[in-house]
């Protein structure tokens, strides 16, 4: 299983009870910032599908499945230094807090809408509403950090970075009522105005040969409508 093991709890003197986990010398976060090591496609892909079985253990899971509700880079590790043995394994399910979860990119306060890191919510949990699909959206943005090596919006301020994850289609009764533009049509209009590309990290960064079918993925994964994102068991398949 594609997950960081946790062996037990103990009660340190000085900071009090601590959780004993497997070893895992480095993040993904770390492996995609070192820019003097080159990172093949093959290596990538098979992280990537490390990763999407190891979300579909925890939502596979009975009779209560587990949602992360925090996946990204920082918070998957590797099993080895040696990156052509390694095994990428999902950790921190809320449990801890890394430098390198810090740095990723702001994360929201409790108030905001419960747990995850701004650049990775789905428009969705904003509300509250954490499901499955919810967990995909967020691979979809760990897709664009693997594909580009990159932290998602680099260099907006959060306000900026809010403002592109929340913006997402209102239904106006008001519109169909006056003017008679029914549903599907506003829908169409704000999609024409609004598009995907303009409120998601830019794909176009990706590094030269990433695999089209791996953009198309992503972009699959972080449609706005939660039922339109693919399953994870189907992620898994096509990797």
């Amino acid at each position: 299983v594609n997950l960081v093991r946790m062996f037990g709890v103990i009660e340190d003197p000085q900071l009090g009870p601590a959780l004993v986990m497997e070893l895992c010398p480095r993040s993904l976060r770390s492996v995609l910032d070192d820019h003097q090591r080159a990172i093949s496609w093959t290596l990538r892909l098979r992280w990537l599908a490390e990763i999407a079985r190891g979300m579909e253990f925890l939502h596979s899971l009975l009779p209560n499945n587990i949602l992360h509700r925090d996946l990204k880079a920082a918070n998957v590790l590797f099993s080895s230094e040696d990156l052509n043995v390694a095994v990428a394994k999902i950790a921190d399910f809320g449990l801890a807090v890394t430098v390198c979860t810090i740095q990723s990119t702001s994360s929201m306060a409790a108030s905001s809408g419960a747990a995850g890191t701004l650049a990775f919510k789905a428009p969705e949990t904003f509300d509250g509403k954490f499901t499955k699909g919810s967990d995909v959206y967020a691979y979809a943005v760990l897709i664009f950090e693997m594909a580009t090596r990159r932290v998602p919006f680099a260099g907006l301020s959060i306000p900026e970075i809010n403002k592109r994850v929340l913006k997402r289609f209102e239904y106006d009764e008001d519109l169909y009522q006056e003017d008679g533009i029914d549903e599907e049509k506003q829908r169409a209009r704000w999609h024409r105005r609004n598009p995907l590309e303009a409120r998601r990290p830019d794909l176009a960064l990706a590094e030269q040969d990433c695999p089209s079918a791996l953009i198309n993925l992503s972009v699959k994964c972080c449609a706005d409508e939660v039922t339109t994102r693919p399953r994870l068991p189907d992620i898994s398949a096509l990797l």
